[in-house]
């Protein structure tokens, strides 16, 4: 739900210093799943996942944002359909 095609599309963060670049890239397959490229220094590792990945994914995200957060699975749920909202409009 969280890791869908509704939320995010594709994703890309880069760091650039003391010649330690660094990136993440998320692109979503759809119905095929996902695919991660992690990047430092020239070397990328590639990283696949499965729609049944994808969910396990999201689950373990909600449940170390709600400990992190010290709020329950469901205030963590909708927390992020609300800032997900707000970015949105």
């Amino acid at each position: 739900m969280l890791l869908s095609k509704k939320y995010i599309d594709n994703f890309e963060a880069r760091y650039h210093g003391d010649s330690r670049n660094k990136g993440l890239s998320v692109f979503d397959n759809g119905k095929s799943g996902m695919i991660f490229l992690i990047s430092e220094a020239g070397q990328t590792l590639e990283h696949g996942i499965d729609q049944y990945q994808r969910l396990e994914l999201a689950v373990f995200f909600v449940q170390q944002l709600s400990a992190a957060l010290k709020t329950s699975y469901a205030c963590t749920v909708v927390t992020l359909k609300s800032l997900y909202l707000i970015d949105t409009h």
